[in-house]
C-alpha cells in the first residue's frame, strides 16, 4: 500500500467563521472521505505561528492509501473535483477558496515514535 498526505490550509470567509467550522467539522470531512482512497481525516487550528505565515489558520490533514505502488498525486485532485463538481460534495459559500491551498506528500521515511510517547500511551490506557 502506497500512503499520501493532502494538506490543506484554508481561511473562513469573513464573519462566517462558525458557519465555515459547522460545514468543514460536520459535513466536508465526511465528504471527504467517501472518495476512494482517502482513509483518514483530522482538522487544526493554528496555535502559534512560526516566523512567516500560513495563509490561513486552519489546517486539514487528510490519509491516503492507494495499492499504486507509485500513485500519481493529480489523479487525487481529479477524484476530489470529481465529486465536488457532481454535488455529492458541496462546498460552503463560507470557504475562502481564494487564499486556500492545498498540497500531497508522500512519506520518504518510515514513521517514528519517541519511546516515551509510546510509554505515555499505555500509561494513559491503565
Amino acid at each position: 500500500m502506497a500512503k499520501q498526505i493532502l494538506v490543506v490550509v484554508s481561511n473562513p470567509i469573513p464573519g462566517q467563521e462558525d458557519e465555515y467550522n459547522r460545514w468543514y467539522s460536520e459535513q466536508h470531512l465526511d465528504d471527504v472521505l467517501r472518495v476512494p482512497g482517502m482513509i483518514a481525516a483530522q482538522r487544526f487550528k493554528l496555535a502559534l505561528d512560526g516566523a512567516k505565515s500560513l495563509p490561513g489558520p486552519y489546517l486539514a490533514i487528510y490519509e491516503m492509501e492507494t495499492d499504486d505502488p507509485a500513485p500519481d498525486p493529480k489523479q487525487t485532485f481529479e477524484a476530489l473535483a470529481k465529486v465536488a463538481s457532481s454535488g455529492q460534495m458541496p462546498i460552503s459559500p463560507a470557504l475562502d477558496t481564494v487564499n486556500m491551498v492545498a498540497s500531497v506528500f508522500r512519506p520518504i521515511t518510515e514513521r517514528k515514535v519517541s519511546a516515551g510517547a509510546a510509554v505515555g500511551a499505555k500509561t494513559a490506557r491503565k
